[in-house]
């Protein structure tokens, strides 16, 4: 549109020219435009900073959640029970030599004596002696060679705590092969000989000093694997200082399952390195010993020729 001051007549007249208008950017876009690039630029940093400690964070969580649960998955020694678990510690016992049977437990519970079980073998109860020791001999108990026994525990209320089955080794005999004569002048080594223990896992060898041996060391060596002979050297008749002991000695062989543990009343040495443990259960953990003494032999120690 084109105003024009028309000087004759004094007046203003109006004429619309249709002219080409140019197009006009909004200021405000432009405005806006430089903002968001200066804020970006800005927070840029800032977002690649937490991009970089959110990845820190996850990292930390995902180990936190595997350490987790490894310790749930592996480690099962926590267990409320182990607190108040009860042990026991005993022994099967069957002495070839004068066909007696012999079982000796001794139970806690809470590290106090655990007095008030009802203890079996079989169906055969095994009386408290007091002090948490239940114990029973010939003619009480008869255990039978080469066959299994359960030992069974109960609670006042009869409530089974444990329940266990131990085969019992057989019965065999053991002898003093060399010398024949059965006397030992001091040197050289003593041959035993055996028949096998149908059942056993191992023998051990235990020499019963005479009485006049108070100074002497026990002597009890592991036989090798299950071999039926061993040899005795001149140590098992000596004092600690090497003086000879002269007496009768009695010699044995031990046929065990598993391990065997020395009760009070044993009257042969054991030697050291006896497995201990084979009991844990809920309820017990412990060693049960099971064995059977071979029938003996004897050798006379003496300096005299």
């Amino acid at each position: 549109m084109t105003r024009r001051f028309d000087g004759c007549c004094g007046q203003v007249t109006t004429s619309t020219t249709s002219s080409p208008r140019p197009a006009r950017t909004p200021k405000g876009f432009l405005v806006d435009q430089a903002l968001i690039a200066f804020i970006f630029h800005s927070v840029e940093p800032i977002i690649a900073n937490m991009k970089h400690y959110m990845n820190i964070l996850g990292a930390l969580f995902f180990a936190a959640g595997i350490a987790l649960l490894a310790a749930s998955c592996g480690d099962d020694t926590v267990n409320p029970n182990d607190e108040n678990k009860r042990t026991i510690a005993g022994v099967l016992f069957y002495n070839t030599d004068d066909a007696t049977s012999h079982c000796y437990f001794r139970l806690t519970e809470d590290n106090a004596a655990f007095s008030d079980a009802i203890v079996k073998i079989g169906n055969t109860l095994i009386p408290s002696v007091g002090g948490g020791v239940y114990q029973a001999s010939s003619p009480t108990i008869a255990l039978n060679p080469g066959d299994a026994h359960i030992l069974r525990i109960l609670s006042a209320d009869s409530t089974e705590l444990l329940s266990e089955s131990f085969l019992l080794p057989d019965t065999f005999s053991a002898i003093v092969a060399s010398p024949a004569n059965h006397i030992y002048l001091s040197s050289g080594f003593v041959q035993m000989d055996w028949n096998g223990s149908t059942g056993s896992q191992g023998y051990i060898v235990t020499v019963v000093r005479p009485d006049s041996a108070l100074n002497a060391v026990a002597y009890a060596a592991y036989a090798s694997g299950v071999t039926t002979a061993a040899q005795i050297g001149p140590e098992a008749f000596q004092e600690s200082d090497g003086t000879e002991v002269e007496g009768t000695y009695d010699i044995y062989i031990l046929s065990y399952r598993g391990t065997f543990y020395a009760w009070p009343q044993i009257f042969f040495p054991l030697p050291s390195g006896l497995k201990t443990g084979n009991i844990d259960t809920e309820e017990f953990s412990g060693t049960v010993g099971v064995g059977t003494l071979s029938r003996g032999d004897y050798l006379i120690v003496t300096k005299q020729q």
